[in-house]
Order: structure tokens, then sequence, then C-alpha cells
């Protein structure tokens, strides 16, 4: 057994423990290994024991190679805790982003269950962490901590089950949809805490208290990928998809995080614009006041997305976008971009460019290209106030 910290550990039959340290001196006579997702932590630890650095690069490159894998053979929990554990910050922070991006692809993963408190406590304090909705994050959590149980039923447990729960925002699981917490396992061993935040919850949407008393990060929504907050973009057969056109489509958001769900909630309505093969403008006249001239025209080699606002109201946002990438088969979120924009009358619109790299997207087997084909470029446009 090969001992990570205290609580975290990482057991390795006889046989496997033999095979690694095997392939771990033929590296140090040959300089040649052979790395897979089972073996390379139990590397790399050999390899920071006895320092080997070239070792180290070589187990960390891979592993933040490979963080996208199918959900049986995927990682990248164990890989963040050890990597943080012995300041691999490189590895760390590859990991951690990973798995704040492809929160609910990594939770349904074996070693998601395996996590460290702090790291998800970590985790779920972010804004930035991408979910379908809150009731999906809560029921997550739900079963890592039932997980945590079925070892220590004790009075411990439920302190630290309640310091994990506290860290969940109910206020931002719609009312329609705050009573399924109830009908969680969990509910039955902490009522009164549920019963508590389900009625702040009920009251922050009701409107009845000041809405001064309902500040701060719970009351924030995070980068929730269902149809209340984002819109999906997708263009099939991208490869046939004309230079400089354009793909467009409508959408709206919620005004306000209060009452979402309700029929006379406040939305926001968009209208959202990508060029993903580049930007073209014609040549043109200006017309002066004693002459004329000619204005040449001009491409540009960026991947632009343009989110305009149908109103001239005041609208101060944050527009997050989502890129889907694929790995070996898997569809993830490859990349994040963020952007706080400002709407009114005179600034409709928000241009963001380079989404991407545009050699990146625009390049034979592009790590964009996703869908069954391989051949579908696709994004998701998140838009919350500010």
């Amino acid at each position: 057994m090969l001992i990570i910290k205290k609580n975290t550990f990482i057991g390795l039959s006889v046989c496997f423990a033999l095979q690694v340290f095997a392939d771990f001196l033929r590296y140090m006579y040959s300089g040649r290994i052979s790395l897979t997702h089972d073996t390379v932590l139990a590397v790399l630890m050999l390899a920071d024991k006895y320092n080997v650095v070239d070792l180290q690069q070589v187990c960390c490159h891979y592993m933040c190679a490979h963080l996208v894998t199918i959900t049986s053979r995927n990682r990248a929990v164990s890989w963040l805790q050890y990597a943080r554990d012995v300041h691999h910050e490189p590895l760390a922070n590859a990991c951690r982003q990973f798995i704040l991006w492809n929160f609910h692809k990594v939770a349904c993963t074996a070693d998601y269950l395996a996590m460290d408190e702090d790291i998800l406590v970590e985790l779920l304090q972010n804004s930035d962490l991408v979910i379908p909705d809150e009731l999906t994050l809560f029921r997550c959590v739900s079963r890592w901590i039932r997980h945590q149980e079925c070892y220590t039923i004790d009075s411990g447990s439920k302190r630290n089950a309640a310091h994990v729960l506290m860290h969940i925002r109910f206020a931002m699981i719609p009312p329609s949809e705050i009573g399924l917490v109830t009908a969680d396992p969990l509910f039955v061993n902490y009522a009164d805490f549920f019963e508590d935040r389900i009625q702040h919850s009920l009251d922050f949407h009701s409107n009845s208290r000041q809405k001064s008393l309902f500040s701060g990060p719970a009351f924030e929504p995070r980068n929730y990928t269902n149809d209340i907050w984002s819109t999906t973009l997708s263009i099939d057969s991208f490869s046939s998809f004309a230079a400089y056109d354009v793909c467009p489509v409508f959408f709206s958001t919620p005004a306000s995080v209060a009452k979402m769900d309700s029929g006379d909630a406040p939305s926001w309505e968009w209208t959202a614009e990508l060029f993903p093969k580049g930007v073209h403008f014609s040549k043109f006249i200006l017309i002066g006041l004693w002459r004329n001239m000619e204005v040449a025209g001009a491409t540009y080699d960026t991947i632009r997305l343009v989110i305009a606002s149908k109103s001239c109201e005041p609208r101060r946002t944050v527009v997050v976008v989502l890129i889907v990438g694929v790995q070996d088969g898997v569809e993830y979120i490859r990349h994040v971009v963020n952007r706080h924009c400002y709407f009114d009358a005179e600034t409709p619109q928000c241009q963001i460019n380079d989404i991407i790299p545009f050699s990146e997207l625009n390049c034979p087997n592009s790590c964009y290209l996703s869908g069954s084909e391989g051949n579908t470029f696709k994004i998701m446009i998140v838009i919350k106030p500010a």
C-alpha cells in the first residue's frame, strides 16, 4: 500500500505494485516507460519519492493530456488530490479546472466518491462551477455524503454533512422544484437543516422580506446549462459551413434570480450571432462633405460571438461561453470564456473575439468538432445578472 496522506490512499496488490516498480526501474535504465490511467499515479509517486524530475514531468504531462476519458477510467479527482498534496501546481490547476467545468460528468465516476471534503467544499463555493442546475448539484453532493456515511454514521458525520450542505445554493432551486429536496434520502437525517434552508429559499422568491437580507454567493447563480439560464448554438456539417457566414440564435434568460420559473418572471431577450470561420467587411464608399472616399474591405481570422440586447434598458450581465470539445469520443467542456458586459441604448451589443483560437477550430481533426460524425461545433451561452 502506498500512502498519499491520512485518510487518502491507493491500495495496490502485490503483483500490481511489483509491476509498477518494474516499470519504474526500466525507465531508470532505458528512459522509456508505458503509462496508463491505472499506473500513472503510482509511477508519479515513485518519481516524487526518488526525486526523478524528468519522470515527474512525463507523468504530469500525461495526466494533463488524459483528464478526459470514459467514466469508468476517469481519475481526475485522485490526480487532483495527490497533485495538490505534493504541490504539483500546474497539474492540480488543470485537474481543478476540468472538474469545475465538467462537474456533472466527474460526479458520475467512482473516483468522485473518494473526494476530500475540503476539495468538494472549495468547488461548491465557486460560482464558475458548470452544472445543469442547482438541484442536480444537490443530488450529486447528497450521493457523496451518503457514501461517506456508509463508513461512519455518528454525530461527527452529521456535522461534516452540514458543513458541506451549507454551500448548496437552495435559493437557486426554483420554488416549483424545491419540494423535491424533501424526497432525497438525506432529508430524514437532516430534516431541521433542510426545512430551514427551504423556508429561506421560499422567502427569497416570495419577496416576503427585504431583498437587502438576501445577498452573497448563496443568491448568485452558477453557470447553469439548463434551458432557463442558457442556450445551445450548434453548427452541424461544419466542414461545409461557408467562410465568413454567421449562425444566429434567439433566446431569453431571467432578469432576476427570484421567481425564475414563474410565468410572470421578468426575462431578458437576446440575439446571438456566431462567426466561426472569420469576419469579412466589404469595401464601401465613405461620403464626405467635399469628396467621397473608398474604404477597402477587410477580413479577420477570428471566431467572433456577438450578443445583442433586444431592449434599450440598462443591463449589467455576466456572459459565459462554454465551448464543447471531444477527446477519445468523449464530449466535454474544453474551454470557457467569461465576460462582464453592459448593455443600454448606446451599447446594445457585446462582441467577443477569439473565443477559441481560429487555427484550432479551422483545421483537420479539430478537437472542438464533436457529434457522431465529428463535424459539429457546439457552444453554450449563459447570461446572468451581474
